[in-house]
């Protein structure tokens, strides 16, 4: 079975050579000078990792300090800041105060004025409804009144020459 995998022999290659012999093993010194471009390289990596890392801390003392400076003076102008707040929303309070004094005032007399016309609306309602009675009255005192020669009696008013026709149409 072994042979049936392995490869053909090279056609160029002569019949009688044996197949290609594994590199031989380094020797000490190559290994050496390999482990020591090795070593050189990982020096390399950290020097450079150790100048960002102080280049990265010394930037970082450069903004705290900074922050520090900034939060020193901010305190100062933040008490004039709420002075200047405290001023600003006095004045709106009072225009405000003023604002809405103004507008109670239309309201109230707004107010004042509708009740007046309530008023005279109440009244005019009451002389209204005593009109209606003493008309409601009246119309009851004729409909229960005897009638007095069928003059007021309901279709009944006074007639000439019978039947109710006028004078001009009664002469034949």
């Amino acid at each position: 079975m072994a042979e049936q995998n392995a490869t053909p022999p090279d056609a160029s290659a002569p019949a009688g050579a044996a197949a290609p012999r594994p590199a031989p093993a380094p020797d000490l010194q190559e290994r050496m000078q390999g482990l020591q471009g090795w070593m050189a390289e990982i020096e390399r990596k950290q020097a450079r990792m150790t100048y960002f890392g102080g280049a990265a801390a010394i930037l970082a003392l450069a903004t705290a300090a900074v922050a520090l400076v900034i939060a020193i003076t901010g305190q100062q102008s933040t008490q004039d800041d709420v002075d200047e707040l405290r001023r600003d929303v006095s004045g709106l309070q009072q225009s405000v105060k003023t604002a809405t004094e103004n507008q109670l005032r239309g309201v109230s007399e707004s107010l004042g004025s509708i009740d007046e016309r309530i008023e005279a609306l109440k009244s005019a309602q009451q002389r209204d409804a005593a009109t209606l009675r003493t008309l409601q009255n009246q119309v009851n005192s004729l409909q229960t009144a005897p009638p007095a020669g069928n003059r007021n009696a309901p279709g009944g008013g006074a007639t000439t020459n019978g039947g109710g026709r006028s004078g001009d149409d009664a002469n034949p």
